[in-house]
């Protein structure tokens, strides 16, 4: 996904569209697996955080300002 799509994702995630959202996070979950991964080391572990991690940022994707980078503001 490029990056004028994504940015298009997330000002309709941000907005509130569920779709959107779950498309822009589909494109960010290796990321976000990486990381839980790298600070766990146990693949169940790591694919449990992310999960908790993907709702909490659906929950919060409101306040996200783009003060930053989404993958910066996501880690």
């Amino acid at each position: 996904m490029n990056c004028p799509q994504r940015e298009i994702l997330l000002t309709q995630s941000i907005q509130g569209d569920r779709q959107a959202f779950s498309k822009l996070i589909e494109g960010y979950y290796p990321f976000l697996y990486c990381i839980a991964f790298k600070w766990i080391g146990n693949r169940q572990d790591a694919e449990d955080i992310t999960q908790k991690a993907c709702i909490k940022v659906g929950q919060s994707i409101g306040s996200f300002r783009r003060e930053s980078q989404f993958s910066t503001w996501l880690y």
